[in-house]
């Protein structure tokens, strides 16, 4: 009799799948505030980590003419637009001196010598 048909050779493997993509990169963690973290600042900012005292604000006289010239003032009123004033709260002149007392009376004269006998 005839001998049985060999098998038929397994269907061949698929090619392995590629592997998956790897996650997305988390987006960049925002910068931390910066801003101005001077107390002594108009413009003080609590909520800052990191403190830039280039946006720090001084309000002050920033007229070197004036008797109370702030030489830490970075603003004065002239820094804002529309404002009429150049210079925020100088003065020009000294205050004025508290008037002076009037003078002593003169003393009285001594008194006159008993008359003679």
């Amino acid at each position: 009799p005839p001998s049985p048909p060999p098998p038929s050779p397994p269907p061949p493997m698929p090619p392995p799948s590629p592997p998956p993509p790897p996650p997305p990169h988390p987006p960049p963690s925002p910068p931390p505030p910066t801003g101005c973290g001077d107390t002594w600042a108009d413009n003080y900012d609590s909520n800052v980590v990191v403190n830039d005292v280039t946006q720090c604000e001084y309000h002050g006289c920033t007229d070197p003419g004036a008797w109370n010239y702030d030489s830490t003032a970075t603003h004065g009123e002239g820094d804002v637009e529309g404002e009429a004033d150049m210079h925020w709260h100088c003065r020009y002149h000294p205050p004025p001196s508290p008037p002076s007392p009037p003078p002593s009376p003169p003393p009285p004269p001594p008194p006159s010598p008993p008359p003679s006998p």
